[in-house]
């Protein structure tokens, strides 16, 4: 069970870092165009344009990388990093997933992401999904370890 978890949760981070690399290469779906891209996945009210792209590029490294873990801390791969590093990386993940969906849920994000169509497909698909991975990761760290 735990490494159907951890290869989920592979599979939708590495999707998604795809994705963030697809916008740092200049990519506008699901927009039209940079404006509508920004106000879709960004969503920070008045926003007119993408981040830099260095900081998408950094940020799709991370979403992979955050993939990668969940599969390393399993028995999938026997790789020598000591258990007690990859606990704490999966615990670290867990909080990072499970803050950042539960703030994507709250009124407050609103005073600073109420951009549409972000706030309605934050608190109906993204915040949801980043809370359900968070989770996913709590599971691996509580059972696997």
């Amino acid at each position: 069970m735990i490494d159907i978890i951890s290869v989920g949760i592979f599979i939708l981070l590495t999707a998604t870092a795809l994705i963030h690399f697809f916008w740092a290469l200049g990519g506008d779906w699901p927009g039209h165009d940079e404006t509508s891209l920004a106000k879709t996945v960004v969503g920070e009210n008045d926003i007119k344009s993408m981040p830099p792209q260095i900081l998408t590029t950094v940020v799709a490294i991370l979403i992979f990388a955050s993939g990668v873990w969940a599969l390393l801390a399993t028995d999938i791969f026997a790789i020598a990093i000591p258990q007690v590093f990859l606990k704490a990386g999966v615990y670290v993940l867990a909080a990072v997933f499970i803050l950042r969906g539960a703030v994507g849920l709250l009124p407050l994000m609103a005073r600073f992401a109420g951009e549409e169509p972000f706030a309605t497909l934050n608190k109906r698909f993204y915040s949801p999904l980043i809370l359900m991975i968070g989770a996913g990761y709590f599971v691996i760290g509580f059972f696997h370890f």
